[in-house]
């Protein structure tokens, strides 16, 4: 009975692991983790706000997003990760925008857009860059959605 309680007692020592490092690879120490410095490689360099505006169903609205973070004490307004859903009778639009990467000066954008009706749905999704400047990212029959810099 001993010999199977210390079996038990290993086999979950085992199964939570264990708090030591890992040993060294051959030829050094462990690599220093990455400094906050390459994070920044995979944020927005243009400050930035989304406005969706809709009419669905006879009803007009819109909406803003934004989020803030503080670089070196100061505020920068970026979209980074937003989605979001818009009911109105039948239709239904979902609409996503991620930030993807830095490239040739620009920030690049993954737009998801879907629009919904009678049990019929059309997705379109693509990549599309912002440089600073007013950018259409999807429009259509229900509505447009814009990247922009951030209201003052």
């Amino acid at each position: 009975m001993r010999g199977m309680m210390a079996g038990v007692a290993v086999g979950l020592w085992l199964a939570a692991g264990c708090s030591r490092q890992a040993p060294a690879p051959a030829g050094g120490a462990q690599p220093e983790p990455a400094p906050a410095a390459a994070a920044e490689g995979k944020r927005p360099k243009f400050e930035s706000e989304l406005v969706h505006t809709h009419t669905i169903d006879g009803g007009k609205g819109s909406s803003r997003h934004t989020s803030t973070r503080y670089d070196d004490g100061k505020p920068f307004n970026a979209v980074e990760n937003y989605e979001t859903t818009v009911k109105g009778g039948p239709t239904t639009i979902k609409c996503g925008v991620v930030f993807v990467a830095h490239r040739d000066g620009k920030d690049v954008y993954r737009v998801t857009y879907t629009v919904a009706k009678g049990g019929a749905s059309e997705t379109t999704t693509r990549e599309v860059g912002y440089d600073g400047k007013r950018t259409v990212l999807a429009e259509g029959e229900y509505g447009t959605l814009v990247l922009q810099p951030p209201a003052q």
